[in-house]
């Protein structure tokens, strides 16, 4: 279990990881803790885009933030990266840096762990087509898949404790009450 608190230190740095070039609810978030922490709270933090990107979208100029090129794997810094399966797989690298997950959406962990399998890449992958064959042809020619409810089906039950990308968490944060219970 982790801890109900992460110590910030006078030298920590913070860097959170964000998708590189994804303007959602999600990622301005993420962006808006980057620039509470540096704006209110005086705290070294960096936005690190995912895969790595130097391009801070125009939606998020505003925050004024600074980007790292790298991430200091020290014990004294901090990583905060959200649920996402391919992010939580990037941040397991780090030995020793402390490591927060956000989660923004507990439908989206599931969904991404879904859609690496062969079964949710395809269905994915209709699902996009059939929004292709409706904007061109205003017509929908494949079926749609519920790609929510088959993760839920297939990841639902699974054991977060001991779930391989999150055992060296040092503290989780969540953005709704929603995700709070479901994660107790």
């Amino acid at each position: 279990m982790s801890k109900q608190h992460i110590e910030v230190f006078d030298n920590t740095k913070v860097f959170v990881v964000a998708p590189a070039g994804l303007v959602t609810g999600g990622p301005e978030i993420l962006h808006s803790l980057v620039h509470t922490l540096r704006g209110h709270l005086g705290i070294d933090a960096y936005m690190y885009y995912f895969p790595h990107s130097q391009v801070i979208p125009d939606e998020y100029r505003e925050y004024n933030l600074e980007i790292a090129n790298t991430i200091e794997d020290d014990s004294r810094n901090i990583l905060v990266v959200p649920e996402v399966f391919d992010i939580l797989s990037f941040a397991s690298k780090f030995k020793s840096i402390r490591k927060v997950v956000f989660w923004l959406s507990v439908d989206f962990f599931y969904q991404s762990l879904f859609i690496r399998t062969f079964r949710g890449f395809l269905m994915t992958v209709i699902n996009r087509l059939n929004i292709i064959s409706l904007e061109k042809f205003n017509k929908v020619f494949l079926p749609h898949f519920d790609i929510h409810n088959e993760a839920f089906k297939r990841y639902g039950s699974l054991d977060l404790k001991n779930f391989y990308l999150l055992k060296d968490v040092s503290l989780h944060i969540v953005q709704g009450v929603r995700i709070l219970e479901h994660l107790r």
